[in-house]
């Protein structure tokens, strides 16, 4: 999410805004990076590390016995105590010292449902901002996670209606049929939240397709409008261009072992760790096999921070393992990149 608002934030700020991001200290280091303010908020309860030790592990199969899961639940309902017991007030006094015309509020993460909750008590104007396509709960358009392509053909209508029943039937079964389900803010407190903010729990949308309930607010979505399903239409929802900055920090890399006449092929699975390590490791590993095919061509691949280049073995030099690449610079020259499908990834593709 911050790399696809870091455009939308310099050109706001070339216009002549003030613009700052609060959040966790996880987000520190890539939003100064690119001179942005940064005020971090609830350190005491989301410390630095913790969105990569805790929350990503127990969103991978690495957590098959689901312990993390459970040890986060817990603290989401003991921050929750915490808000409601007029916790809130420091997020209120760093509001009070920037002091905001508009916030922007991410929708991607679990926790927005929190902050969009807390700033309408606050009494300050907020947006929704999608970095992904989604939160369009109708029976025109198919949820985000399918793999329904638009058509206009009649069976495409059932085939979206059985999609929304089939993602609403994972959702009951998952929050209050499975024994180790897994649900940051429970609807219960999602609910009792909202009371306390003095938000109409019943506009909340908590069947939506994206990562937390949403309220009813406006929405920019950082995609051109014609990547979104022809039927799709939301009162409210503004769309943008594909709002890739390409002034963004970006890592170190050595292009002395790049052959500038030779194809390049790019790996990366995004900064998510969704599969287990093991999974991670034998994905990579096929790559590098596979790249002995071809001897001549440059292969980059970018394993992220969780794993060690010296996990690999390398059959030939012509495979290059980072942990962390400069994806831009490296698209410019790239013939193929081999990606999770992720938004961020798919728009700097094109």
């Amino acid at each position: 999410t911050i790399n696809s608002s870091l455009r939308l934030a310099r050109e706001m700020r070339e216009d002549g805004h003030n613009v700052s991001y609060i959040g966790i200290p996880d987000c520190e280091n890539i939003v100064c990076s690119n001179a942005f303010d940064f005020f971090s908020v609830y350190e005491q309860w989301f410390p630095k590390g913790w969105f990569v030790e805790s929350f990503l592990k127990s969103q991978s199969p690495c957590d098959a016995d689901n312990n993390i899961k459970k040890e986060i639940s817990k603290k989401f309902d003991d921050f929750v105590e915490f808000l409601l017991n007029g916790g809130e007030r420091d997020l209120y006094l760093l509001l009070q010292k920037i002091n905001p015309d508009i916030i922007l509020i991410s929708s991607s993460g679990i926790d927005s449902i929190i902050w969009a909750l807390l700033i309408h008590k606050m009494n300050y104007k907020c947006i929704y901002v999608f970095d992904v396509l989604g939160g369009v709960v109708n029976m025109t358009n198919p949820p985000v996670c399918s793999e329904l392509k638009a058509s206009k053909k009649l069976l495409f209508s059932f085939n979206v209606l059985s999609a929304w029943l089939d993602f609403i039937i994972k959702i009951i079964k998952y929050d209050f049929l499975t024994k180790d389900s897994f649900r940051a803010f429970s609807y219960k407190n999602v609910i009792r939240l909202a009371k306390y903010a003095k938000y109409p729990y019943w506009k909340i949308s908590f069947f939506s397709d994206m990562p937390s309930p949403q309220l009813w607010l406006p929405e920019l979505v950082l995609f051109p409008k014609k990547f979104e399903f022809p039927s799709v239409k939301k009162r409210g929802r503004y769309y943008t261009h594909a709002s890739i900055d390409l002034n963004r920090t970006q890592h170190d890399f050595s292009w002395e072992k790049v052959v500038d006449t030779e194809p390049l092929v790019y790996v990366a699975l995004g900064t998510l760790p969704l599969l287990s390590e093991s999974d991670y490791k034998n994905f990579f590993q096929i790559i590098i096999d596979a790249s002995v095919k071809w001897p001549s061509w440059n292969w980059v691949i970018s394993i992220g921070d969780n794993l060690s280049v010296d996990d690999f073995t390398l059959s030939s030099s012509n495979v290059i393992i980072v942990n962390r690449a400069p994806q831009l610079e490296i698209l410019k020259k790239a013939s193929l990149m081999i990606a999770h499908g992720g938004a961020n990834s798919t728009k700097e593709c094109i």
